[in-house]
């Protein structure tokens, strides 16, 4: 659907269209940049990890910059880890907010090459 696109920018998407996007997403092949500002982190931990994790093919992803807007929205990757992640071995530069140390942990196993992990405010 969208072949070309490698940069994509997401801002203030409402709860109720988190669902809508997963599909779209898994649509984009060579994808190297996600950005979602003022998103609830919390609420789409799933479809974020998925989609970092989840490729059955070599993902291209590079960087990932995801901000919430509120402190308390984090992504959370608990155990048991979905048997379809994959570990990714081309995003260097994550810049996000993690909701605790035990996501951090699971989320870092699947990311080998990383060379940069920040926290945007």
């Amino acid at each position: 659907m969208f072949p070309k696109l490698q940069t994509l920018a997401l801002y203030n998407i409402p709860e109720m269209s988190y669902d809508d996007l997963s599909p779209y997403l898994a649509m984009i092949p060579f994808l190297q940049h996600i950005k979602l500002d003022k998103c609830s982190l919390t609420k789409t931990s799933s479809l974020i990890c998925s989609n970092l994790l989840g490729h059955n093919t070599t993902s291209h992803l590079k960087s990932c910059s995801l901000r919430s807007g509120r402190h308390k929205s984090g992504v959370i990757l608990y155990e048991p880890i979905p048997s379809f992640y994959q570990v990714q071995q081309s995003l260097i530069d994550l810049r996000i907010y993690i909701k605790d140390l035990i996501s951090s942990k699971n989320l870092l196993k699947f990311l080998p090459q990383l060379l940069t992990l920040g926290k945007l405010t």
